[in-house]
């Protein structure tokens, strides 16, 4: 009997400062993963990432990079609105 491994996918809108990064944990990861488009401002990228469950911290470890960016975005943003 074959124990396959299933496979699952997330798909991610990827910031375009952190592009470098999430590219370079992908790579270092070996995940998969498909292009799917830029967005209309040219702001975020929409890939799909393809990924066993032994990965999933992997794509976990992805998420909070992405959620990080975005609350120290969020911070900075309210800091300066505080300035006002």
């Amino acid at each position: 009997m074959s124990t396959k491994e299933k496979i699952k996918t997330r798909t991610f809108e990827i910031p375009k400062a952190l592009l470098g990064i999430f590219f370079t944990k992908l790579e270092e990861n070996e995940l998969d993963y498909e292009l799917i488009e830029v967005n209309q401002d040219g702001e975020e990228l929409e890939i799909t990432i393809s990924y066993a469950t032994h990965q999933k911290d992997e794509v976990m470890d992805l998420i909070e990079l992405i959620d990080d960016y975005y609350s120290e975005n969020e911070e900075e943003n309210e800091e300066e609105e505080d300035e006002d």
